[in-house]
């Protein structure tokens, strides 16, 4: 929902994003790259998300990265992602955009 945020736990493995309530922007943080060498997390939307209903996955330490940005925004429904935590940064390695 808007204004929500959410972390990413060591459990974590496969989010799957669904919103509810008005428009606005929600915020997802990653963990660290310390410690998650190697680990891929894989994030998914249903139809409730839209231009106008926003999921931003952000690294929680703010000098880390996602392919080179600071952030990734979920904005159309069925869309898809698996971020691969490697040296320091998290990289998109798949990505299904609707």
């Amino acid at each position: 929902r808007a204004g929500g945020s959410y972390t990413v736990t060591s459990t974590d493995a496969i989010i799957f994003n669904t919103w509810t309530g008005g428009n606005g922007t929600s915020a997802m943080y990653l963990p660290t790259t310390t410690g998650n060498e190697g680990r891929i997390i894989r994030f998914k939307s249903d139809s409730t998300i839209a231009a106008n209903k926003i999921v931003q996955i952000r690294p929680d330490d703010v000098s880390e990265t996602i392919d080179g940005a600071t952030s990734y925004d979920f904005d159309r429904s069925y869309d898809g992602l698996s971020l691969l935590c490697h040296d320091g940064e998290w990289f998109i390695i798949q990505k299904k955009e609707k």
